[in-house]
């Protein structure tokens, strides 16, 4: 596998590059782009499986995906000034025309943040959100954005001030107790790690999810994790929202100084990404999507267990683009009650339609139910297309796949059948 990483200098790309090295097999082969070579960690560079070229995501000349099997995007942040959303309009249209220009590329995976689906009001994720709307458009079987929730990180960026006589750090998040959804770079670079090494098409084209630590967290968790770091108190600044111009005047160009404003102003209260406007222990409805894909993944993959041998590659295969695969055509959910953490899910499938030899297509239904609720939670209904990669054409399922499929939808109607009886006799022993 070709695992490509434009651009592979920022921090999350590090992290990304370090988790592949960690836990992807050595035939994974990782080419990571950089505009300076001389930026190529040590520790990268005397790994095998590790190849540093030189690209620039801002001259398409030097973009060159050719064998690539996945991609990471990364939408770099802009400094020098400008129209930071055309900048990043056209950083994302030269990874798309690279990427299609390839003709291999099999997944693309973008590193999102929260808010991306704004376009207004949150200043300089307006970027994230240019990204996605160029980027959905790819040519490609699978698509994933990965909207990341604010960097653990960022709080480390004035180191110089913790080494102080009298060690203190800024805030810019106000009132000291306000809970923000913040997310580690670490974790960060496992979860797109992961999703770049996935086999299966998301379930959705393109994919989209938030990612966030276990809970939110104050400027008071931070002071309390740097004071114990450094081994005395630390102090915290606050940078109140009247005071934020002033502050990134002292960083950025007058030109964006307001976009960094606004995107700041927009996580704390009465901004539109406040975390009081949004429950963090709401289950987004596109996870219910995930929960079936998970599901349908392990249903499928079953089969392989009491397969004949030469049977056995065939299914596992079938969750991979490699040959003969399944495509997800279309799913309906029915949302009948909301999950909240914490809670465990149940995902039943079932086939909705007998398949017949020659079928290019599988109709499934799921119900995924609440342990907390003992209810079913949401019902799925999925249409699953037959895909042959190597032709990249529609293809029937194979006649054994068909002949355990019928079986299995046999056994189905004959288990609905005995039920159905039983649930009448039941009837009719309460009515007397």
């Amino acid at each position: 596998m070709h695992v490509t990483i434009a651009p592979a200098s920022t921090r999350t790309a590090a992290a990304v590059i370090r988790s592949l090295l960690a836990e992807a097999p050595d035939t994974v082969d990782i080419h990571a782009l950089y505009r300076n070579l001389a930026r190529v960690p040590k520790e990268f560079a005397d790994k095998p499986n590790f190849h540093a070229l030189q690209g620039d995501v801002s001259d398409p000349t030097t973009l060159d995906f050719t064998g690539s099997d996945a991609v990471l995007a990364i939408t770099p942040p802009t400094f020098e000034g400008g129209d930071i959303v055309k900048q990043a309009e056209i950083l994302s249209k030269n990874i798309k025309d690279a990427i299609e220009a390839a003709g291999s590329v099999k997944r693309l995976v973008l590193l999102s943040s929260v808010g991306a689906q704004l376009r207004e009001g949150v200043g300089e994720i307006k970027t994230n959100n240019a990204a996605e709307r160029v980027l959905a458009t790819t040519n490609v079987p699978s698509i994933t954005f990965v909207r990341c929730a604010y960097f653990m990180e960022n709080w480390t960026m004035g180191m110089d001030t913790l080494k102080a006589p009298e060690p203190f750090f800024f805030s810019t998040i106000t009132p000291l107790d306000w809970k923000v959804p913040m997310v580690a770079v670490a974790d960060i670079g496992s979860t797109l790690a992961a999703e770049l090494l996935k086999e299966e098409p998301a379930p959705s084209k393109p994919h989209i999810y938030e990612l966030h630590g276990p809970r939110r967290y104050t400027p008071l968790d931070v002071q309390a994790a740097f004071s114990k770091a450094v081994g005395k108190q630390v102090a915290v600044k606050p940078v109140e929202k009247s005071e934020l111009h002033g502050f990134y005047s002292q960083v950025f160009p007058p030109e964006i100084v307001g976009e960094w404003v606004e995107m700041s102003t927009s996580f704390l209260e009465g901004g539109v990404m406040a975390a009081d406007k949004v429950d963090y222990r709401h289950v987004n409805n596109v996870i219910y999507n995930r929960f079936a894909e998970s599901a349908r993944v392990n249903w499928i993959t079953s089969y392989a267990a009491t397969a004949e041998p030469a049977q056995r590659q065939q299914w596992d295969e079938l969750m991979t683009p490699r040959s003969i695969g399944l495509i997800l055509r279309s799913i309906k959910t029915d949302y009948k009650l909301p999950i909240t953490y914490p809670d465990q899910v149940t995902v039943i499938h079932k086939l909705s339609v007998k398949p017949d030899y020659g079928a290019d297509s599988v109709i499934l239904e799921a119900v995924i139910l609440s342990e907390q609720h003992k209810r079913i939670a949401a019902r799925c209904f999925e249409d699953i297309a037959v895909y042959d990669y190597q032709a990249a054409k529609r293809a029937p399922l194979k006649d054994f796949m068909v002949d355990e499929l019928r079986k299995v939808y046999d056994l189905q109607e004959k288990n609905k059948a005995e039920m159905d009886k039983l649930a009448a006799a039941i009837d009719e022993a309460v009515g007397a």
